[in-house]
């Protein structure tokens, strides 16, 4: 009952940390004007923002610090039509919208959300959390400095993924947990001394 109680709490607190961060954002297409329209409250955290073609090369990237708010209009006439990829990325998501450029019409479809693993240190531990709401194939491994793997393991059944490592008897040498999903992989390292 106790560990049934810990969950439904965590899940409660991931759940409202990905929407809170989420909410501040807002992406509107004016066709008559043929722009984009990028409006965010201050942010928490340091948020990157890159639009890219349809071969994934950047054509915009901007940082916005935590604590400052954001305006931006882009201008997408010059463009040629086609679909583009609008990234917005923080610490703990990944939103990607497609933009549909045809002509004089302009469109943005619903956003693709990527929760990212929270890793934290606390001596020689590491503690790694993901929400996993899609039930994806979640791929944990750990690997030492010679590129050797120490642990592995795949969940798909859990929407909250959770893990803790302990160095605290390992010999000294540098260690790399990797986190990996459908689309893409995280890696975090740690130094034992």
């Amino acid at each position: 009952m106790r560990n049934t109680f810990k969950t439904i709490a965590l899940l409660a607190v991931l759940f409202t940390t990905v929407m809170v961060s989420a909410k501040d954002l807002n992406i509107t297409a004016d066709s008559t004007e043929q722009s984009l329209v990028f409006e965010m409250e201050a942010a928490k955290q340091s948020t990157t923002i890159r639009i890219m073609d349809s071969r994934l090369q950047e054509i915009y990237g901007d940082v916005i610090a935590a604590g400052t708010p954001y305006f931006k209009k882009f201008d997408v006439s010059n463009l040629i039509s086609g679909n583009y990829t609008v990234s917005i990325e923080d610490n703990l998501k990944r939103i990607n919208y497609s933009v549909t450029i045809n002509g004089d019409t302009l469109e943005i479809s619903k956003p693709k959300r990527t929760n990212k693993p929270v890793f934290r240190k606390k001596g020689d531990r590491i503690y790694v959390n993901l929400l996993n709401l899609d039930l994806e194939d979640i791929a944990i491994a750990v690997y030492d400095s010679e590129g050797r793997r120490l642990f592995s393991e795949t969940n798909n059944a859990d929407q909250i993924v959770q893990k803790a490592f302990n160095f605290e008897d390992a010999k000294n040498d540098s260690y790399t947990v990797m986190v990996r999903d459908a689309s893409h992989t995280y890696y975090e390292e740690i130094v034992v001394k």
